[in-house]
């Protein structure tokens, strides 16, 4: 099959509308690789990095992501996917709909609300969170839940292409709660921390 494969460079986004109607938000520094046409039985794609799904319902065809060693099976739901090579974990975070997580031999099936978080040596958890903070930035927002500064800071490398250096290590570890506009000046964000 031939391919297409869509990179992302930090400080980027763009959305993709596949053939069959799915549509694809992608988070600065990730790729997306999807075949010309999917076939008739099945629509497989390949991701890395952060994007949010809008899965078209196909009853005869799943729609499969396969991120790294996990894999992600769908028929129409809307969800995140975060599969950063430099992050521990694997992130799936469902919206609406159902998905099955899996790797290896073992498989969790997620409800609305719910993460599956796949370490790299394997082992998912599930557990509910609030999904607003996992789903804001294709919504145009920055928002973080008591977040660790490190994190955020690489966030925002990531999003606005900067590079972060701390004087004070310590730093890293003060925890922060935030929702703006993503596209407001990165002043304005490093200001109000």
């Amino acid at each position: 099959a031939e391919y297409h494969t869509i990179r992302v460079p930090r400080g980027g986004e763009y959305v993709a509308k596949l053939e069959d109607g799915t549509v694809v938000h992608l988070n600065a520094d990730s790729e997306l690789r999807v075949p010309v046409a999917f076939t008739s039985d099945a629509r497989e794609v390949f991701f890395k990095g952060e994007a949010y799904f809008s899965v078209a319902k196909d009853v005869k065809r799943p729609f499969t992501i396969h991120s790294g060693e996990v894999d992600i099976r769908v028929l129409g739901t809307e969800f995140c996917v975060r599969s950063y090579a430099t992050e521990r974990d694997i992130l799936t975070t469902l919206v609406e709909g159902s998905v099955e997580v899996s790797r290896d031999a073992v498989t969790r099936r997620l409800s609305p609300d719910e993460q599956a978080r796949v370490s790299r040596d394997g082992d998912i958890r599930v557990s509910r969170v609030n999904v607003y903070p996992y789903i804001a930035w294709q919504a145009g927002r920055i928002a973080f839940e008591n977040e660790r500064l490190e994190y955020i800071m690489d966030e925002l490398a990531r999003w606005y292409d900067v590079d972060v250096t701390y004087e004070n290590r310590q730093l890293k570890d003060l925890r922060f709660i935030i929702d703006i506009k993503k596209y407001s000046d990165l002043t304005e964000l490093l200001s109000l921390m």
